[in-house]
């Protein structure tokens, strides 16, 4: 595609992807931009009353604009709705690697508004359909003032005071099945924002906060526990009889017999370990430390 040199008064900016931009980052750009000159030309498609509008490049234009500078060099885009406009952005922010998950689930919120499925996203983005279901409930479960410190992980590396994407989605889960508050999810966010907190101390504090546990108390008391795996083998046709005549599971008959024992002080913690009856029964809980 040709690159042209387009007058920054043609040029709209509507909202995008990258609805955050911090002071320092577009600092850091002018500066570049001013020493360097525009390394890579922006998108722009054109508008109906003869302009242009801005799809992807936001902060370089922003940048040349407060540099003073009277055009900028753009790539002319060839798209024919707004679903395309909206896809080509996110594609170009996702290569950069610099959009949050909230930025990603405003855009899906957007393609899904138009009459696309979560599957059509997917295909045309070249993303799983787990991280577009993931970007649309940070967007809209997410209090606000967290929203812009999730993100993707890069390189195993969780960027300081930022809340992974894996972690918002399991305090998520663990607010609906714990029925808790917004002050407490709020609470959850800050703990996952910590350096060094990690899911598997997430899914800890959860029942605590359940039972009536503040944040804090919480988080001494799961310092001081210890995750325990057992991998139980049961002849199956034995796994049958009980369940029959107990009337529930076999793993529930199992935490049971350990809830009864007093001296262990087990504490019940979610997991996915167990899915449906196998011959070998995965039990992933948490006991209490001494």
């Amino acid at each position: 595609m040709k690159v042209v040199k387009i007058d920054l008064k043609n040029i709209e900016q509507n909202e995008n992807s990258r609805v955050i931009y911090k002071a320092a980052e577009v600092a850091e750009l002018m500066h570049s931009m001013k020493q360097d000159g525009l390394l890579q030309p922006v998108g722009v498609a054109k508008t109906k009353n003869g302009k242009y509008e801005a799809v992807f490049g936001n902060r370089r234009i922003m940048a040349a604009r407060k540099l003073g500078w009277a055009d900028i060099d753009a790539t002319i885009l060839d798209l024919e709705s707004a679903n395309d406009r909206d896809i080509t952005n996110l594609i170009e922010n996702m290569k950069r690697q610099n959009t949050t998950v909230a930025e990603d689930g405003r855009i899906f919120q957007a393609l899904l508004n138009r009459k696309l499925t979560t599957k059509e996203i997917a295909a045309r983005l070249g993303v799983s359909e787990t991280r577009i279901e993931l970007g649309l409930e940070v967007f809209n479960d997410v209090p606000k003032e967290f929203q812009a410190k999730i993100v993707n992980r890069t390189g195993g590396h969780k960027p300081k005071h930022m809340i992974s994407a894996t972690s918002a989605h399991m305090i998520l889960n663990i607010r609906k099945t714990y029925g808790l508050n917004r002050k407490q999810t709020r609470a959850l966010m800050n703990y996952a924002a910590i350096d060094g907190s990690s899911t598997q101390h997430m899914s800890h504090i959860a029942p605590l906060l359940k039972d009536g546990f503040t944040v804090a108390d919480a988080i001494k008391a799961v310092d001081k526990m210890a995750r325990i795996s057992l991998f139980v083998f049961i002849d199956e046709n034995k796994i049958k009889k009980l369940e029959e005549k107990h009337k529930t599971s076999i793993s529930q008959l199992l935490w049971q017999q350990l809830e009864k024992n007093e001296e262990l002080g087990v504490r019940r913690v979610p997991s996915n370990a167990y899915r449906g009856r196998v011959s070998s029964h995965s039990i992933q809980r948490t006991l209490a430390g001494s």
